[in-house]
């Protein structure tokens, strides 16, 4: 039952976010709010625009801990060990998306998943072997590495759709590909709209057909996300990790050879690289790791999702990833406020 249900829920999210990529790409879809913020002169005020980018990547954030909370109570741990999990690894992950970022591109207002991930690939098995060690209540690492891998295609899956509403992340022109691909790609284009996209200011393609890299990513997450949980609610690590871990890293080495935003100035990114390092340090996960046979526990998922701590958690964690990523470092406004005389 719970299988089905999970595909259910696959198969209907995974249309709802291509749909979504094309959407998002309008320019209406950019800029969510405008918060003024200083009165000029003429009586007009500067603003700061809060973005569709900040708030789905909220909403990413927090449907990756929910898919965490889910995975790891099915699996035996306590919901406050993997709460504990979950603050240390955001709070370096978090911050490690702009460093990481600001060492590759040189630019300080540009967020990587790529480079975040990375990190992660290394941390999630320190953190939780350490939690196991000094507090208890969660299972092996190996074990919720793979349920954190499951968690995180899902929210990489998901937080691809902020790319769209941002522009950026974006492909290259249909035009330019070799022509059996173009005509593949031709109906599958996405098109950006509006001068503030990145697409636009930084490559002139505004209302070019690109390749439609962030809608096949979300789907390529959404099915790695998908196979891992069922593989993990089967039982089977192994399987889950090969899939929620493997795929979305190779998925980034061949990505990134049909985009054409700036990422450093190497042939081979270095965020290349770092897929490559972490699929190697997966594959000797896979291949020494000890072999575990497991009984998913669906009741305790559900308990531990519907756990009053486990809301609070995931507002917060929601708020928190809102202001870092959905107030606009390089957009501004000026909103000019005015009185509805027919209406008084």
């Amino acid at each position: 039952m719970t299988i089905w249900v999970l595909r259910g829920v696959a198969v209907t999210a995974l249309a709802a976010m291509w749909w979504l990529s094309r959407v998002l790409a309008l320019a209406r879809w950019q800029v969510a709010a405008c918060i003024p913020v200083r009165l000029n002169a003429d009586g007009s005020w500067q603003a700061v625009n809060l973005t569709w980018y900040g708030i789905v990547s909220a909403v990413a954030y927090s449907l990756a801990v929910a898919a965490l909370v889910f995975l790891g109570a099915g699996l035996g741990a306590a919901l406050g060990s993997l709460l504990a999990m979950v603050a240390v690894v955001l709070a370096v992950c978090m911050p490690a998306s702009r460093l990481v970022a600001a060492w590759v591109e040189g630019k300080s207002a540009t967020l990587t998943v790529g480079g975040a991930v990375f990190v992660a690939l290394w941390l999630v098995p320190v953190v939780a072997w350490g939690v196991r060690q000094y507090w208890g209540g969660l299972p092996p690492w190996p074990q919720v590495l793979a349920a954190s891998a499951v968690a995180y295609a899902l929210g990489e899956g998901v937080g691809r759709l902020a790319c769209c509403s941002f522009g950026c992340c974006y492909g290259r022109r249909v035009e330019e590909l070799p022509a059996p691909w173009r005509r593949l790609a031709t109906p599958l284009a996405v098109r950006f709209w509006g001068p503030t996209k990145k697409a636009a200011y930084a490559s002139g393609w505004e209302g070019a057909a690109l390749v439609p890299v962030q809608g096949m990513a979300t789907v390529v997450h959404g099915v790695a996300a998908w196979m891992g949980a069922e593989a993990l609610v089967a039982g089977d690590v192994d399987l889950a990790l090969a899939w929620a871990g493997m795929v979305p890293l190779a998925w980034r080495v061949v990505s990134e050879f049909l985009r054409a935003d700036f990422r450093g100035n190497a042939r081979f990114s270095a965020y290349q690289w770092m897929a490559v390092v972490g699929m190697v340090w997966i594959g000797g996960i896979l291949g020494l790791a000890p072999k575990a046979t497991l009984t998913f526990d669906g009741a305790a998922a559900l308990a531990a999702l519907a756990h009053p701590g486990t809301l609070a958690a995931l507002a917060g964690v929601f708020a928190v990833s809102l202001i870092y990523t959905g107030i606009s470092r390089v957009t501004a406004a000026c909103v000019h406020l005015q009185v509805r005389t027919e209406r008084i």
